[in-house]
């Protein structure tokens, strides 16, 4: 059985791959967006990947019952790292709640030894 709450997901804008050149390549993305109300907080990012999509969630707290606020979108920006290292050469693809980009590893992503 799995207990799990059910969270608002805030807007995502953009989608931005940020490409470390090193090697083994590490990558980040930068997400831009929107939160529904200035005062809630953004809950930690879930990341998972199936294949070769990697799908970004970011969701927001609740207002809680006595709590208002006026309904105004809150502008926000953050950088999330993905896991990329033992990837084979092709190209990716990722969702940040329904705003995609994608990237492409040129060679086989494994370290050294």
């Amino acid at each position: 059985m799995v207990d799990a709450t059910l969270q608002n997901l805030v807007t995502v804008d953009s989608v931005e791959v940020l490409l470390l050149e090193s090697f083994p390549v590490q990558l980040s993305i930068k997400v831009a967006g929107n939160k529904s109300v200035p005062r809630v907080e953004l809950q930690p990012v879930a990341v998972s990947r199936i294949g070769d999509l990697f799908t970004v969630v970011i969701a927001e707290t609740s207002l809680g019952p006595a709590q208002t606020c006026i309904a105004v979108l809150d502008p926000f920006e953050l950088s999330v790292a993905l896991d990329v290292l033992g990837l084979s050469a092709g190209t990716y693809r990722v969702d940040a709640n329904g705003t995609e980009a994608q990237f492409s590893l040129d060679v086989d992503n494994v370290g050294p030894g």
